[in-house]
C-alpha cells in the first residue's frame, strides 16, 4: 500500500533547469566588478552546491574574507538581475516536463 504524496518538493538549479549558464554569467559579472580574471565554466561548476562565499573563496584563494563577501553579494544581484529579464530562459533539463506532468497526476 502507498500513500499519496501531499507535495514534491525539488532544488531547482540543477536539478530541474540546467542553470549553469546563468551561474557562470552572474560568477563573470561579479568578478569583472572587483577587477579579477573571470572563472572558466568547469571552475564554476566545481564549486555549485557550497555556500556562495565558500564558492567565491575557492575561486579567489588567498583574497581576504571581506572580499568573498563583496563578491558573494556582486554575484546574487548579478543573478537576479539576470534572472529578472523578460528575455532570459534557463531550460528544463530533458524529461523535466515529463516527470512533473507524471507527480502532477
Amino acid at each position: 500500500m502507498s500513500a499519496a504524496l501531499p507535495f514534491v518538493v525539488f532544488d531547482v538549479d540543477g536539478t530541474l533547469v540546467d542553470s549553469q549558464h546563468t551561474i557562470a554569467a552572474s560568477m563573470a559579472t561579479a568578478f569583472d566588478l572587483h577587477g579579477y580574471p573571470r572563472p572558466g565554466l568547469h571552475d564554476v561548476r566545481r564549486v555549485v552546491g557550497l555556500s556562495l562565499v565558500e564558492a567565491v573563496a575557492r575561486l579567489l584563494p588567498g583574497e581576504p574574507d571581506a572580499r568573498h563577501a563583496a563578491v558573494a553579494e556582486d554575484y546574487k544581484a548579478a543573478f537576479f538581475a539576470l534572472r529578472s529579464r523578460d528575455d532570459h530562459d534557463d531550460p528544463l533539463f530533458p524529461g523535466v516536463r515529463d516527470v512533473l506532468s507524471v507527480l502532477a497526476a
